[in-house]
């Protein structure tokens, strides 16, 4: 440590579990547009595989991994999201027996969409939090990411 010093009172939640509760605000409010938009065939479960940086590109077990999810849960997500048209699963060049995940053109209409649905949900916690408030939060969790983007912990969700 850095002889950082900061008062932490331990019967308040952590700056984990504020930061888990703004991601699960988050994700409400995207998976509610999700809901407006009309993609019925979608389930929060999906709708949280697109996300950033991106799965395409990704063996099915780098996205198990990565979202911190059994592989047999990612192939049934994977399977539903194939099956309705959003990604198909092509051969790893690299490796035959591997997949790689895919976006189709609808997959990726849908992403555009989750990338819009994404800012207008900055909007709304920079409307709750303020501006000012809102930059600072976003550039402090910026340096943070940068240092320690390299770390042990990089392979996690970076949702």
């Amino acid at each position: 440590m850095s002889g950082t010093t900061i008062d932490i009172d331990e019967r308040q939640p952590h700056i984990g579990g504020l930061l888990r509760l703004a991601w699960q605000r988050v994700r409400r409010s995207i998976y509610a547009g999700v809901e407006r938009a009309g993609y019925a065939d979608l389930h929060p479960a999906h709708v949280a595989l697109f996300r950033y940086p991106g799965i395409e590109g990704l063996r099915p077990t780098q996205l198990a991994e990565q979202a911190n999810l059994t592989k047999q849960s990612v192939n049934g997500l994977l399977r539903h999201l194939e099956h309705t048209g959003y990604v198909e699963l092509r051969p790893d060049p690299e490796d035959a027996r591997a997949r790689l995940i895919t976006f189709t053109p609808r997959g990726r209409e849908f992403m555009d969409l989750i990338w819009r649905l994404a800012a207008q949900a900055e909007l709304e916690f920079a409307e709750i939090v303020g501006e000012q408030s809102f930059q600072e939060l976003r550039a402090g969790l910026e340096r943070f990411v940068a240092a320690t983007n390299g770390g042990p912990d990089r392979d996690l969700d970076r949702a």
